[in-house]
């Protein structure tokens, strides 16, 4: 039994209760996006807004260019690694995943559900606050706030007067849009910094017994030696493995046709290791794998008992998903697509060059069309696990 799922379908069952009983205040959109509209937070941001001048203009200045190199960056990181995942999907995971309860992040694992609710309103509020502020410093009127859900996609709005933005510089119009994915990037270092402090305390109260296969690549040297998912590795070269860690340490200084004795439960294979595919002088094993168990150390159980460590752990889980969900959704965020941040950041810097709004709009219609394929190809997979959910009874039947 999945709880996460569980939880999830509970809490869509309260927002659709929710949204019946205050409809009117919903504004749908192509039937599948509903925004509900608040003055929350409103009072803040013009507080914000006051800080001083040259730090705000710093700030946006800041904003502008981490925001234009984290655009070019994830760009080039989609189109790359959604090529290789098309002509090798047997070795290669999609380089885009819903984060969603109970949903398995390829190399990351599953968000629970309250680390997803969570992280997911602190990291929605700081965007979408940043936006907020910097719309109010260049006196552009904030005229609502709330938070939009697509299906089980939940997020967050601040919605400023469209007419004045228009009127306002370039510059002024950039600097709004890119605010949010700036203050995730900044916020995601923090979180990363805090992570850094308190893994060795945290994670030295337990002990870890191995790992497990995850899934075996076929054509692959684990595949050919008849490692199976499910098997726990339990050695390598006579080496104790106990963490992920440790078993990508030793990878990592393999080479290519190099041989390897890997001890699972189940017996002890030689492997002659191939090439990696994204680096033909390391060697490539051709599994995925994920922390086996994990267990209170005795010492530390006999002097804190089980609900300290657990509740540590779970607060240290919470920091990791912050910092991956900061980083993430920043810049998803600035994807040069439709009604993304950077959609907008992108259409605006073009208006700017071409002088000519048709123009500009034809070029970033044809990016958002080939941007619009890339996301499709890469969300396929997890797209076809649903219809399959769905179809397979009504099938069977």
């Amino acid at each position: 039994m999945n709880l996460d799922l569980i939880f999830l379908v509970l809490f869509l069952i309260l927002l659709y209760i929710f949204y019946r009983a205050n409809k009117s205040k919903f504004e749908v959109q192509s039937k599948i996006l509903f925004m509900y509209r608040s003055q929350f937070g409103l009072n803040f941001m013009d507080r914000l807004s006051r800080l001083p001048r040259s730090l705000l203009h710093i700030f946006s200045v800041a904003s502008i260019l981490t925001g234009f190199v984290g655009m070019i960056f994830i760009l080039y990181y989609i189109v790359k690694y959604t090529f290789k995942f098309v002509l090798a999907p047997s070795i290669n995971q999609p380089v885009l995943s819903p984060v969603l309860p109970g949903v398995n992040i390829p190399g990351v694992g599953a968000i629970s559900f309250f680390h997803w609710i969570i992280a997911i309103f602190i990291v929605a509020t700081i965007h979408e606050f940043s936006h907020g502020f910097i719309a109010r410093f260049f006196k552009v009127k904030v005229k609502s706030s709330g938070f939009i859900f697509l299906g089980p996609i939940l997020g967050a709005f601040v919605e400023p007067d469209e007419q004045q933005l228009s009127k306002k510089s370039k510059y002024a119009q950039i600097s709004i849009f890119s605010a949010g994915p700036f203050s995730n990037i900044l916020t995601g270092m923090i979180f990363f910094v805090i992570l850094l402090l308190i893994t060795p305390p945290i994670l030295g109260m337990f002990e870890y017994n191995g790992i497990e296969v995850v899934s075996v690549d076929p054509d692959y040297p684990a595949a050919k030696v008849g490692i199976k998912p499910g098997e726990k590795i339990l050695s390598v070269d006579n080496k104790k493995i106990n963490t992920l860690e440790e078993f990508g340490v030793i990878l990592n200084y393999t080479k290519p046709n190099q041989d390897i004795i890997l001890e699972t439960n189940i017996k002890k294979y030689t492997i002659t290791l191939a090439k990696h595919p994204d680096n033909e002088n390391k060697g490539f094993l051709g599994i995925r794998s994920q922390p086996f168990s994990s267990e209170i150390k005795k010492e530390v159980k006999y002097k804190y008992g089980a609900f300290i460590p657990n509740a540590l752990l779970w607060i240290y889980q919470l920091f990791k998903w912050l910092f991956l969900v900061s980083l993430g959704i920043a810049l998803f965020n600035l994807l040069p697509f439709w009604f993304f941040d950077g959609g907008r950041m992108f259409l605006t810097l073009l208006v700017f060059a071409f002088k000519n709004e048709r123009k500009a709009k034809f070029v970033w219609g044809v990016v958002n069309l080939f941007l619009s394929a890339l996301i499709l190809i890469n969300l396929w997979p997890f797209i076809k696990k649903i219809l399959l959910f769905i179809l397979t009874p009504i099938l069977g039947i």
